[in-house]
């Protein structure tokens, strides 16, 4: 299900800055997470929430592109372009009604990201220089009780 967030912040994520091998502060950590915690309250974050787990859904499994072929991507355009052609041999898989309709809502997604991630500047600069260790308990917070997900008792 995180397929497709994971997906959508790396393509906006392409030009991002280098991590440093210092990492975070302790204190700029504990900003970072409460910066994440707060972030996850906000309408961007639970509609594209929403959105990823319907569009996961109606995918089937169907991936929207690989994963080598996004640092070729140039712009939205591109992206459009290239998740057709992934997408039109594989559609008859999906819940989806059309190609279009896939795409439409998997750009949707890209663009729920991208505001989420202009929104909220200091937290993924924060990130970015995080070391691995530090990214995991900073965004600690997102990654639901698999129990939850099992029973949809789960914040979102």
């Amino acid at each position: 299900m995180r397929f497709l967030f994971i997906f959508f912040l790396s393509i906006l994520s392409l030009n991002s800055v280098a991590q440093t091998k210092s990492g975070l502060s302790s204190a700029e950590v504990n900003i970072a997470k409460q910066k994440f915690e707060a972030m996850m309250e906000t309408d961007t974050y639970i509609k594209l929430h929403e959105n990823i787990i319907t569009v996961n859904k109606k995918l089937n499994g169907v991936k929207p592109i690989e994963l080598k072929k996004l640092s070729k991507i140039e712009d939205i355009n591109d992206l459009k372009h290239k998740l057709k052609i992934h997408l039109a041999p594989n559609i008859k898989k999906t819940d989806f009604k059309s190609v279009d309709e896939a795409v439409d809502e998997i750009i949707k997604n890209a663009l729920l990201t991208h505001k989420l991630i202009t929104d909220n500047k200091e937290v993924y600069d924060l990130i970015r220089r995080a070391t691995t260790k530090q990214r995991i308990y900073i965004t600690e917070a997102e990654r639901e009780n698999p129990y939850d997900i099992m029973y949809g008792t789960g914040k979102y």
